[in-house]
């Protein structure tokens, strides 16, 4: 007997079937460009630091934020001295990990969480 489907699938000429539940990503559609930017900020940190898994030992997020904010407020102003939405870019990316790997590390108070 076969399984009735629950998820989308996606049949090939072949009659192979694949999963395509929502919630896995769209991970084709991300820009090379952004992230080829991505790792050469992290390239540059592992220059500047000497460690490329620095950001990993855990920052508050208020600092990843304000720093991204710069960056940004750098870029609008036409500063040019280095690429600011990769920095900006980077930083958001630090605080998206700390949220959910470090998750003490989260110090803007609408985002901590109130245990009880």
């Amino acid at each position: 007997m076969t399984k009735q489907a629950k998820e989308p699938f996606k049949q090939f000429e072949t009659g192979a079937l694949r999963d395509r539940p929502p919630g896995k990503g769209m991970y084709a559609a991300i820009s090379p460009v952004a992230i080829d930017r991505l790792a050469k900020r992290l390239e540059y940190g592992h220059i500047k630091y000497g460690d490329c898994r620095n950001w990993e030992k855990g920052m508050p997020v208020s600092e990843f934020i304000t720093s991204s904010l710069r960056h940004i407020f750098q870029y609008l102003d036409g500063d040019n001295a280095e690429d600011h939405l990769a920095a900006a870019f980077w930083n958001l990316h630090c605080a998206m990990h700390m949220e959910v790997k470090k998750p003490e590390m989260m110090d803007i108070p609408a985002r901590m969480k109130i245990e009880k």
